[in-house]
């Protein structure tokens, strides 16, 4: 009956290890997918930004240059929203 009770004990300890572990795998993987998310977002947005800041130089002048800079603050701002809905 000790060895029977013992091997039970373990058994249930090994799947909750078992259980644990899937849900741990899980979550990293998880995790992953929000960071190359993440990742994705950040280099559009530096794209976006880059592009609007080499538009603006060669033919803008201040006012164009303001409306520009705002441009890349809204598409920042849009970027930033993207990744906050993925968590």
């Amino acid at each position: 009956p000790l060895v029977t009770e013992r091997i039970q004990a373990d058994s249930i300890a090994i799947a909750a290890l078992s259980v644990s572990l899937t849900e741990d795998t899980r979550a990293t993987a998880a995790l992953e997918e929000r960071l190359v998310a993440e990742a994705k977002v950040r280099d559009a947005a530096g794209l976006t930004i880059a592009a609007l800041e080499r538009e603006r130089r060669p033919r803008c002048g201040r006012r164009c240059g303001i409306v520009l800079g705002a441009a890349s603050i809204v598409a920042l701002g849009i970027a930033v929203d993207q990744t906050r809905r993925l968590r």
